[in-house]
């Protein structure tokens, strides 16, 4: 398990606190964006683009991030 985390490391050009805080910001984010969400369903006047903006914030910061493998 570490070696393979280290390849993961090694092919994402990151260090590992480097790695956490990413991988920090896009589980944050996306638990706010599923909240919006279901926030949204129980009354749907309420976060009517919070959801979306957030999951286009996410995929501008993995794009610019790069593919990892």
């Amino acid at each position: 398990m570490i070696e393979r985390s280290r390849a993961h490391l090694a092919a994402a050009g990151e260090t590992y606190w480097e790695h956490l805080r990413f991988a920090r910001t896009i589980a944050l984010l996306s638990l706010a964006a599923g909240i919006a969400c279901l926030i949204h369903a129980l009354i749907p006047a309420l976060c009517t683009g919070t959801a979306s903006r957030t999951i286009g914030r996410i995929n501008g910061l993995m794009a610019a991030r790069g593919s990892i493998n």
